[in-house]
């Protein structure tokens, strides 16, 4: 499979990327596949296991450029990101942003503990993107999948 490539700066917020091109068999894997972004180790913990529980096989990255790389590497690999809102250098919307550059038909989830209500109407207008508060129960994650036009066999529930 050959890989896009990226020039990414954040100090002037330039992101360059030419497209992937996708193997299939890789997309058909991708119905159980999920890339899991956020900082917090712990929070990271929880979420891979309840999204294995959900029948998930997950990858996760701690930081936003860990996320590209990663999508970079394999962007027909996932069903959707999940990805935490509040990140060091680049919060959940500009990476929804950057992933819509290298993969323009990846649902993207931003999720937040926050409580301020108004942070799921400042993301991206796109179809493919969600917002989830956190915490989530599993049957709430699912739901939204389903909404988004996610494929999956919800295991466990």
């Amino acid at each position: 499979m050959q890989t896009s490539r990226a020039d990414l700066d954040l100090q002037t917020e330039t992101l360059t990327l030419s497209p992937p091109n996708y193997d299939t068999a890789a997309t058909r894997e991708a119905s159980r596949s999920v890339l899991l972004v956020d900082d917090d180790q712990a929070v990271r913990g929880v979420l891979v296991m309840m999204l294995e529980s959900m029948g998930f096989q997950v990858e996760s990255a701690d930081s936003a450029e860990k996320a590209l790389e990663l999508l970079l590497a394999k962007a027909s690999s996932y069903a959707f990101l999940l990805s935490d809102f509040s990140m060091p250098s680049m919060n959940g919307w500009r990476l929804a942003e950057a992933a819509a550059l290298i993969r323009t038909d990846l649902p993207v989830i931003i999720m937040s503990g926050d409580a301020d209500s108004q942070l799921h109407t400042q993301g991206p207008s796109s179809s493919t993107a969600g917002f989830i508060q956190k915490p989530f129960r599993p049957t709430e994650l699912s739901d939204l999948l389903q909404f988004l036009g996610v494929a999956h066999d919800p295991q466990g529930m």
